[in-house]
């Protein structure tokens, strides 16, 4: 008996061979459109490639609208680069309001760097005095 592994394309029917090289095909298909897998576009068809294209275009503006992933900022269009830069600016600000993750002060209008201050200030103040000098180099 033999175990899983390269499959013998002699031993095969003509139907068989059809059948492996459809599964092949699709599977490949999949692998395009979840990035699961190891995908070879060359073997798409023109419509595949096409929907392929509109899979991959989308799963990059989700990554960019979203923040979660990666993000190819070149791929997007004006208006979604538009709408990426505005999340992006209110993700920073966020950030730098509440503490948590990377807060690039340099982005923020003077304005926000304001309430940002003042935000701080709110948040950390007024503390005991044992523990201003920790306040303060938390703050």
């Amino acid at each position: 008996m033999r175990s899983y592994g390269e499959c013998d394309h002699t031993a095969l029917a003509v139907s068989e061979e059809k059948e492996v090289a459809a599964a092949r095909h699709r599977r490949n298909l999949l692998a395009c459109e979840t990035t699961i897998g190891i995908c070879d576009k060359s073997q798409l068809t023109a419509s595949e490639a096409d929907r392929v294209a509109r899979i991959d275009h989308k799963r990059n503006l989700l990554n960019c609208v979203t923040g979660f992933s990666e993000c190819d900022h070149s791929l997007l269009n004006p208006t979604e680069a538009a709408e990426v830069a505005e999340l992006d600016r209110q993700r920073n600000l966020l950030a730098c309001q509440t503490g948590h993750g990377l807060c690039n002060r340099q982005s923020l209008s003077s304005s926000e760097v304001r309430d940002v201050s003042d935000n701080i200030k709110e948040t950390c103040w007024p503390a005991k005095q044992e523990m201003a000098v920790i306040v303060t180099f938390l703050c």
